[in-house]
């Protein structure tokens, strides 16, 4: 469970970091705390389907691949996340 929390919190961080975000936008755009945002991000507290979904809409991301990252559900084997993103963007022309 440390791992896979503290692989979401990785890649959260790069997603931030990706968009040139600080930890106060994101959290803003997904309409959580800025402490629920730093939690996750350093690793010190676990995160549940809801907090997936308002990030992953904050991100315009599908949810499935957030819920993915944090471990809440199990990848597809017969898609990738990049695929996912794709699929996800396409839909939303």
């Amino acid at each position: 469970m440390f791992s896979e929390m503290n692989d979401f919190s990785n890649w959260l961080n790069d997603e931030i970091h990706k968009r040139g975000w600080s930890q106060n936008q994101l959290a803003k755009k997904a309409g959580l705390s800025s402490g629920t945002i730093s939690n996750i991000t350093s690793g010190n507290r676990g995160i549940g389907a809801e907090t997936c979904i308002a990030i992953a809409k904050a991100l315009k991301l599908p949810e499935k691949i957030v819920l993915q990252k944090a471990g809440i559900i199990r990848p597809d084997p017969d898609t990738t996340p990049t695929l996912e993103e794709l699929n996800y963007k396409l839909s939303q022309l």
